[in-house]
């Protein structure tokens, strides 16, 4: 990540602050504003954080949702294999 941060625009970095990063509203609309309709999704706690993701976009928005299955982790190696 250290590396991409370079090549991004400080109105593109977005903290942390929920399960689901989605419900970020500053997030949802930069996403809108830039005619994205698919995301790849990607990170870590594959379980939680990347389920409530994916669930809360599913559910409330039309785009394409694709997941890095090599790109996800969680502490359990149970807990990966199971959300994905």
């Amino acid at each position: 990540m250290l590396e991409l941060r370079g090549e991004l625009k400080d109105n593109h970095i977005f903290p942390k602050r929920s399960f689901s990063w989605y419900q970020d509203p500053d997030f949802r609309m930069v996403l809108k504003a830039l005619g994205v309709n698919s995301l790849l999704v990607m990170g870590g706690e594959a379980h939680v954080c990347l389920f409530q993701t994916g669930l809360v976009i599913l559910k409330h928005e039309e785009l394409s949702l694709y997941l890095l299955a090599n790109g996800v982790s969680s502490r359990k190696a149970i807990d990966r294999d199971l959300a994905i």
